[in-house]
């Protein structure tokens, strides 16, 4: 209430109370409402009749905060029911240098109010952790109408070269100078928290190259090849030679010597270098293809096929 006992007030001199409720003082709709004045005895409220004869009343111009407006039945501002739409952190959060991934974020309405239409969203990246260095619009998208207490996901494409990137995902605008087309109860938290995206190598099996054949015998020989890289990751879990036995002039493509066929792992260290191994069991007089080969959590790798 508003206490008023100022000369311009009813019966001046007498103490009077104007009662209202939850008036709040921004932009919005207005109303108005004629408040009673009752008398003060003893500094405790009572319904008496106002000391003159003629009923005070005041009337008071009221604005309602953003997000209220004037209920003219009960004479007072009242919330408006309205969405609010933010979007959760992004995933994944890796992605393999110069591969396209698809990137998702959850989108919720967590407002008392759906969206009634559909609208826009957009991902960002940004160069550097936490949104910074430069930062990229990407193209936005459109989505449906959606509930209060609802949320869906929503995805985007991405390719991402080496260095260090993060990305966030913004709704109900197409860019990052669009204000929106729906109504919210909070307009400023459209858009997720940046999350940093760590971009790795890509995955590439280990190089074995010159393969060869020395000290050979009527049933067996020795074969060895060169890892010149342990591919990505670069740590190997095998290595050795593989052959078969020769059925043509040329190598059919269903006979190359791989790790399907008939294979030795070299016992030396999975490491790069020369490794050599003794082969045997071989038959005499018996043309053979052979090739070295090592492998890591990427695949395996070949050197080129050779004959003996």
């Amino acid at each position: 209430g508003v206490a008023d006992s100022s000369s311009d007030a009813p019966n001046s001199g007498t103490s009077r109370i104007f009662y209202g409720d939850n008036f709040l003082s921004s932009g919005g709709t207005s109303g108005s409402r004629n408040l009673e004045s009752r008398n003060r005895v003893d500094g405790e409220l009572t319904t008496a009749s106002p000391v003159s004869n003629t009923l005070a009343s005041l009337q008071i111009t009221v604005s309602c905060a953003t997000g209220s407006s004037w209920n003219s039945t009960n004479s007072k501002c009242e919330a408006i029911a309205l969405p609010d739409l933010t979007f959760e952190n992004i995933t994944p959060i890796t992605a393999i240098v110069g591969v396209s991934t698809s990137y998702s974020a959850t989108l919720s309405n967590t407002g008392n109010a759906s969206t009634v239409n559909g609208f826009s969203n957009f991902f960002q990246v940004a160069t550097s952790s936490g949104g910074g260095g430069t930062i990229t619009d990407l193209t936005s998208a459109t989505t449906t109408a959606l509930g209060s207490g609802l949320n869906r996901t929503i995805n985007q494409s991405y390719t991402l070269n080496a260095g260090t990137f993060s990305m966030r995902a913004c709704a109900d605008k197409t860019n990052r100078d669009d204000s929106g087309t729906i109504p919210e109860s909070n307009e400023n938290n459209n858009c997720g928290e940046w999350t940093d995206i760590e971009v790795l190598p890509a995955p590439v099996v280990p190089t074995v190259t010159t393969p060869t054949v020395t000290n050979i015998t009527s049933s067996g020989a020795t074969l060895g090849a060169n890892v010149t890289s342990l591919g990505n990751p670069a740590s190997i879990t095998a290595k050795g030679t593989c052959w078969t036995v020769n059925i043509g002039e040329e190598q059919p493509f269903n006979n190359i010597p791989t790790t399907n066929n008939s294979c030795t792992p070299s016992a030396t260290g999975m490491v790069t270098g020369i490794f050599t191994q003794l082969k045997t069991g071989m038959l005499p007089n018996t043309s053979y293809w052979y090739q070295g080969y090592a492998t890591n959590h990427t695949g395996t790798g070949y050197s080129s096929v050779e004959l003996t």
